[in-house]
């Protein structure tokens, strides 16, 4: 795991300082090591960060012949990549140098091969161009940046904003639509209208002979094929196979490994998995919660929390390190808020207060992996959720208009009516002044343009994933799974795990386990009383008895602050809470784009309020 950046300069050669420049902003936290590779009009750097063994050995950047490589990788099929490169099994290659290799052999098409969490770049000295790929579904970030004097790239926005003559103005839709619905926004887009995201699944050409950008698409996800297997049993056994797998190659580490453990379906599931594979070799996980303290063993506090859930996963698994997070008095009521700023570079889709916490116990912990239950919800462990479309693929349409749970947020004629249609009746609205209940509160609160507002409304519309949502059941998950709001978080964990010197990973977003899920026959996601059915079954040896058995998560999971600063009780920590709210509402004033009634209402997001009190005079215009 890397820091990466680089930069391409269409006329002149690139020196070091221009490199040193970007590695400044970039170096905010304490790499393993770092390194920098010029040639000509290419230099690519990288701050490194080892973690899996192979990373040991690793120097990047890494040139080979007239290839040089920056990576930010952990590749999980390795085996299957020796094969297709006739190396010995097992062997000590770093990943970044397997992906070399793969380059020289397959060109473009290399990215084709790799399963993994993934962003890199290759200069290619005899084509004059430059190769990036990003992973499948948008763990590790890339930001890129051109115009007719260079092209450059980076993992943090903070990477790119120094450069000298780059054009630094806002992109205010992105701004406004983050007032509207911070998970709303265009794949490629950021906070500055120059500087763009390579999108999930997508590879990157920068041709210095005629100093453009290509992008491609390099995978989707197949929402059309179903499996088949003989036996219903066979069904969860491959499911578990699957999980295993996705769970195994995340174990990949020289150092200490932890989870976050909230006591969910997820997490259990995860927690034992990778404890059943841990134990044999003499590994151990370290279990990380937001949770109630130990010292309150009874009350309404702890009967609210997800403790019992977590004890029984501990339990159940022997896990023999187990941390409760506590959350310390802020030196002002704005530091966390102001650290995410600082790490997002500026508003960003997720602002992860909660997870400071769980950080820095983490990291107090020597843990450099830290596993995660997301995005299970989305896909592996899929509720059933509107589970009456595959009535729809079936033609059962009787069925469908009366299935007997409903949920909220769905609009069952939606599915019956061309895209067409409801498209043009979305641009009525808007001329009419009918808004959904975002926008409506978002009006309420800040100053938005009628033409912004317009805008956002388009963007959820010019999504071909949105046009297929209803073709299938499966096109449903496949739109929730594939939504922009998915790997910006997963990105954003990745920017916070760095700041702390860990790496998160992902298992529930492998895209083997999500893909089996996904092509599993239907029904079998949403039979059953309980929620999850299909993973309940698959995983029922790796879960307590007391999570196969629960059906919902509603306990509190936000730190509790240190218990000599604060009470024990729910209503003594809503007190505080509200203390610190009202401070920060008292520290707002003046505020450009916000109401003054919605600041005495209490309606505004802290972090974008932040922002524009402390940020907003230093930014471009155009």
């Amino acid at each position: 795991m890397s820091v990466i950046y680089g930069r391409l300069n269409t006329i002149t050669a690139v020196t070091i300082d221009e490199l040193s420049l970007m590695e400044s902003r970039l170096k905010h936290w304490v790499p393993d090591d770092t390194g920098k590779w010029v040639k000509g009009q290419a230099g690519l750097g990288s701050l490194m960060f080892y973690n899996t063994p192979e990373s040991l050995n690793e120097e990047l950047p890494f040139n080979k012949n007239s290839l040089t490589i920056t990576a930010d990788a952990r590749i999980d099929n390795r085996d299957e990549i020796e094969v297709l490169l006739n190396l010995e099994s097992n062997n000590a290659l770093p990943d970044s140098t397997l992906i070399l290799m793969l380059y020289e052999k397959y060109s473009n098409d290399c990215v084709k091969h790799i399963i993994g969490d993934f962003a890199f770049a290759i200069w290619d000295e005899k084509a004059k161009k430059l190769f990036c790929a990003r992973d499948h579904i948008g763990i590790k970030p890339f930001f890129y940046y051109s115009d007719e004097n260079f092209f450059a790239f980076a993992s943090e926005l903070k990477g790119l904003l120094h450069i000298p003559g780059l054009n630094r103005a806002l992109n205010m839709q992105f701004l406004y639509n983050s007032m509207f619905r911070n998970s709303e926004q265009y794949d490629r887009d950021t906070l500055y209208k120059y500087i763009l995201r390579l999108e999930p699944a997508h590879t990157l050409t920068f041709d210095l002979k005629d100093s453009k950008v290509y992008t491609e698409r390099y995978w989707d996800m197949d929402a059309v094929t179903e499996i088949h297997f003989e036996n219903r049993d066979d069904y969860y056994e491959a499911f578990r196979k699957e999980f295993e797998r996705a769970v195994k190659c995340r174990l990949r580490t020289a150092y200490p490994i932890g989870i976050e453990l909230s006591g969910g379906m997820d997490s259990s599931g995860i927690a034992g998995m990778a404890s059943s594979l841990l134990k044999p070799e003499g590994r151990e996980l370290i279990a990380i919660s937001n949770t109630i303290p130990r010292h309150i063993t009874e009350g309404e506090a702890l009967e609210k929390s997800e403790r019992k859930f977590i004890d029984a996963v501990i339990n159940f698994n022997g896990i023999k390190r187990s941390v409760i997070t506590v959350s310390d008095q802020p030196a002002h009521p704005f530091e966390d808020i102001d650290l995410m700023l600082y790490v997002n570079d500026g508003p960003d889709t997720w602002q992860q207060q909660w997870q400071i916490p769980i950080r820095k116990s983490a990291q107090k912990e020597g843990v450099r992996t830290l596993l995660s239950g997301f995005p299970g919800d989305e896909m592996v462990t899929y509720r059933g959720k509107y589970y009456f479309l595959d009535y729809l693929d079936k033609k059962q349409y009787l069925k469908y208009l009366f299935a007997k749970r409903k949920f909220q947020g769905f609009r069952r004629l939606d599915p019956l009516i061309p895209y067409d249609i409801r498209y043009r009746l979305h641009i009525l609205k808007d001329r009419l002044g009918i808004y959904n209940k975002h926008t409506r509160n978002a009006r309420k609160i800040y100053n938005i343009p009628a033409e912004n507002i317009k805008a956002k409304g388009d963007i959820n519309w010019r999504n071909l994933l949105v046009k297929e949502q209803f073709k299938s059941y499966r096109h449903y998950q496949k739109w929730r799974f594939l939504r922009y709001h998915l790997p910006a978080r997963m990105e954003s964990e990745t920017r916070f795990g760095l700041y702390f010197g860990l790496e998160p990973r992902f298992p529930m977003a492998d895209i083997r386990l999500t893909q089996f899920y996904l092509s599993l026959p239907n029904y079998l996601k949403y039979e059953g009383a309980l929620h999850r059915t299909a993973y309940r079954k698959a995983l029922k040896d790796y879960l307590p008895q007391e999570v196969l058995e629960r059906d919902n998560k509603t306990g509190d999971m936000t730190p509790y602050r240190t218990p000599e600063k604060d009470g024990n009780t729910i209503k003594e920590r809503a007190a505080f809470a509200l203390q610190m709210r009202n401070e920060m509402y008292t520290a707002l004033e003046g505020i450009p784009f916000i109401k003054p009634e919605a600041l005495k209402k209490q309606q505004v997001s802290f972090p974008m309020a932040r922002w524009l009190q402390t940020s907003w005079k230093e930014q471009v215009i155009e």
